[in-house]
């Protein structure tokens, strides 16, 4: 049910079915999918389309699941910094290995670039 302002009553949804299960299986199978080699690979596709070729979506893709989504930026009426989740709470999602080999395959991604150059 809607209010009269348009917005939702207290325990009213505007999806009242919920997620649809078929992308909890679908999410699952992938997940079994993905080995570590894959996760690599893919990885590798990415910063090479990012280096190479200056793909802006897949740079966009690396960079949201690296340190996350850009937050707004507020002025502070102090001029402190605006509060935002720091970089060890971004990188808490990843395991330490995924952030070594990430890092490992920018550092030698943009190498590689400087080297071609």
């Amino acid at each position: 049910m809607r209010r009269p302002d348009g917005t939702f009553a207290p325990g009213s949804t505007g999806n009242p079915g919920g997620r649809p299960k078929t992308a909890a299986r679908y999410r699952c199978l992938l997940q079994g999918q993905v080995t570590s080699e894959t996760f690599v690979r893919i990885v590798d596709k990415l910063i090479e389309l990012v280096v190479n070729d200056g793909d802006t979506r897949a740079a966009r893709l690396l960079l949201e699941y690296t340190i996350g989504k850009p937050v707004p930026i507020v002025e502070a009426e102090n001029d402190a910094a605006p509060a935002g989740p720091t970089v060890a709470e971004i990188v808490a999602v990843l395991t330490p290995d995924e952030v070594s080999m990430l890092l490992a395959r920018v550092e030698a991604s943009a190498l590689e670039a400087a080297n071609a150059e």
